[in-house]
């Protein structure tokens, strides 16, 4: 018979079985859920017209990413952004992100997300949150097709 399991890495989390938490790493306790649940919590958030949440989530990750990396917000190229972008929301369970210039724009392809919303303005949410904080300031996606969200200023957004 083995010991029984204290601690567990689980790539960007930590596992503590004797307390029955999940932590990431230098962050906050996570609670896995289906997407199913995620949604309906979404739904009821947007009914009130608040996906704060969903934005400090975002936060939360773009702030994991630089201090896992021990970086400074726009110490990333473009190239190291998408693979910590990549690594960190697959971790997390948010899908698979490529990062695409458009003459000017920036424009995030997130293929395989959750689906909370039908307008996919929660992930927005979340992208915009994520990517403000690595940017080091004021950022909104705007969800424009195929799961490809425009980073744009929050006063273009609306």
């Amino acid at each position: 018979m083995s010991q029984p399991l204290h601690v567990e890495q689980l790539g960007l989390c930590r596992l503590d079985s004797k307390r029955g938490a999940l932590v990431v790493e230098r962050g906050p306790r996570v609670v896995l859920m289906p997407e199913t649940i995620l949604a309906s919590l979404i739904a009821s958030a947007m009914h009130h017209g608040d996906l704060t949440a969903m934005r400090m989530r975002g936060l939360e990750i773009g702030r994991h990413i630089l201090d896992a990396q021990g970086l400074k917000p726009l110490d990333l190229s473009l190239v190291d952004l998408a693979e910590h972008l990549r690594s960190t929301l697959g971790s997390f369970g948010w899908g698979h992100v490529d990062l695409e210039r458009q003459s000017d724009a920036l424009v995030i392809h997130l293929s395989h997300a959750p689906i909370l919303d039908e307008a996919s303005l929660a992930v927005a949410a979340l992208l915009g949150g994520m990517i403000g904080e690595l940017a080091e300031q004021d950022i909104a996606c705007v969800p424009v097709e195929n799961q490809r969200f425009l980073v744009v200023h929050p006063e273009i957004a609306e």
